[in-house]
């Protein structure tokens, strides 16, 4: 029994080091004095369908395929030599954070910097938020540091995904702060306007890129071309709950959160207050001066994925005051910290919910302007009915809710 014990031990060993040895790769960077070696078996590519690469770029994307119940379990040691040491990093340190088991195509994009080479990882999940760290490789310091990981909203992968290394190089030089930006001046794209995480519709919509403002245009959309032209449409049937509203994953609405406003209406005993916004109700929020010298804010200890705004003055008795006052056409959002953007959207003219994914999820809070309003037929009044902010499901949330 001993004997069969050492025997399958030497056979084991090596198999390990045959695995080893077969899937060892060396590759050099391009034009430059660096070295890459690892040891797992997947491959690098220049893109999705591309044969592996033969040389690393730098400022491109490598894609590379991840079975993560394998790779949970491998040896993801990823060495850098400049010649003269090796600085190595296991990056089992972020891909075992997924716990279930699942298929990963992270992205890579490799920066040349002057003390040595930083590596991008960005990975994401169908319908939810991408994920991206920096792995330093320092040889001035001798050492490999991990930066924290940050959210990435979807929002933001689609407006500068017209290629996969744009959208690398935009987190990298815009979230990172780690080199200028070098985009282009202006483009359009179109992205969902309702994003499946908090449910309901799927339709698009037409976002545009200029001069560091990124606005998503509401009125473009399917959902509005074909179901909100005339007037019927326009309003719901009934009061909304914050479970109707959100109609699809109720562990993303945010229940204990703030909205704060600069002023509020007051006519008789009737206050048309901030509070009023937090649920879907017949009195909304008026303030007492121009809107568009209020600012709305909203905050939350929860970081703020998306926000539902229903917009106009809903009452179920009294469905002519929607039209009779303003409602909100243009906003914009301003995040404690922007990224050098600026969001804007143009609504819909409809007192149905309308859900505006946020372009920076790590924030806790957000700043509403209004920009623009559309004109009430007998009223001069702004009002807004509520507006509820969603957070995001973690992966293992959405996994299990997919089962």
């Amino acid at each position: 029994m001993k004997k069969t014990c050492k025997t399958f031990s030497a056979i084991f060993a090596f198999f390990l080091i045959l695995t080893n040895f077969v899937f060892a790769k060396e590759m050099k960077f391009e034009n430059s004095k660096y070295t890459a070696t690892w040891n797992f078996k997947d491959d690098f590519k220049g893109d999705i369908n591309d044969e592996p690469l033969k040389k690393l770029p730098f400022n491109r994307t490598c894609p590379m395929y991840l079975q993560v119940w394998d790779h949970i379990n491998e040896d993801m040691t990823f060495a850098i030599s400049d010649g003269k040491s090796s600085l190595k990093f296991d990056f089992r340190q972020i891909i075992e954070k997924s716990k279930y088991p699942r298929v990963l195509c992270p992205m890579f994009a490799f920066y040349e910097q002057e003390k040595g080479i930083d590596v991008l990882y960005y990975s994401t999940l169908i319908d939810s938020c991408g994920k991206a760290c920096i792995v330093s490789y320092d040889f001035a310091a001798g050492k490999v540091t991990l930066s924290p990981e940050v959210s990435v909203s979807d929002l933001f992968a689609d407006a500068f995904s017209y290629n996969y290394s744009s959208l690398l190089h935009e987190i990298y030089a815009r979230i990172f702060g780690k080199t200028p930006l070098e985009s282009e001046q202006s483009w359009t794209f179109y992205t969902r306007w309702c994003d499946s995480l908090a449910g309901g519709w799927g339709e698009e919509t037409f976002g545009s890129f200029e001069g560091n403002i990124l606005t998503l245009d509401y009125t473009f959309s399917e959902y509005a071309n074909n179901k909100i032209n005339d007037r019927k449409h326009k309003l719901p049937a009934k009061i909304l709950t914050s479970k109707q509203i959100i109609n699809y994953y109720s562990n993303v609405g945010i229940e204990n959160f703030t909205i704060k406003t600069d002023s509020s209406l007051t006519e008789g005993s009737t206050v048309y207050s901030a509070d009023n916004m937090k649920e879907f109700s017949n009195i909304p929020w008026v303030p007492s001066k121009d809107i568009r010298e209020e600012t709305i804010k909203i905050s939350s200890e929860r970081p703020l994925g998306g926000i539902y705004f229903c917009n106009g003055f809903y009452s179920a008795a009294r469905n002519d005051l929607y039209f009779k006052n303003n409602r909100v056409k243009e906003i914009e959002i301003i995040y404690p910290q922007s990224h050098g953007l600026r969001h804007k959207i143009i609504l819909n003219d409809t007192a149905m919910p309308e859900f505006i994914p946020l372009l920076n999820i790590n924030c806790t809070e957000i700043t509403i302007k209004v920009l623009s309003v559309y004109d009430g037929t007998a009223y001069n009044d702004t009002c807004i009915n509520a507006i509820y902010p969603v957070g995001l499901m973690s992966e293992a949330e959405y996994y299990n809710s997919q089962r």
